[in-house]
């Protein structure tokens, strides 16, 4: 049964609100992280925003709850630490245009959860 075992955290939705800010001034720095300014971010990831939150360093995935306004849906990220790769799971099957709009939204995401 231990092959089945995840190790895995979740997250609540204010976490893409919080990358996406950092993304902003990332890109209006010259693609610096200042981790001085980026005090939410250190807390998901190291476990201190919620009481179900593990630190990343711990565990193997993290799911991750994205709203794409634009498109009123939400999606689903899992993000595999191990491999450095991020799934999107959709449940609407949409057209190109919808595809372009979720890739902009994640985009932050695939850039700065590297440096974390």
């Amino acid at each position: 049964m231990d092959r089945f075992r995840q190790s895995f955290t979740t997250i609540d939705t204010y976490f893409a609100n919080y990358v996406e800010t950092a993304w902003k001034e990332f890109k209006n720095s010259g693609e610096k992280v200042d981790w001085d300014q980026q005090s939410a971010l250190q807390k998901y990831i190291l476990g201190g925003c919620l009481a179900c939150s593990f630190s990343w360093i711990e565990i193997d995935q993290v799911y991750i709850p994205v709203n794409v306004e634009t498109l009123e849906h939400w999606i689903l990220l899992v993000l595999d630490i191990s491999t450095r790769t991020i799934t999107v799971y959709n449940s609407s099957k949409g057209d190109k245009d919808d595809d372009t709009i979720i890739r902009e939204k994640i985009e932050p995401m695939a850039t700065l959860l590297p440096f974390c």
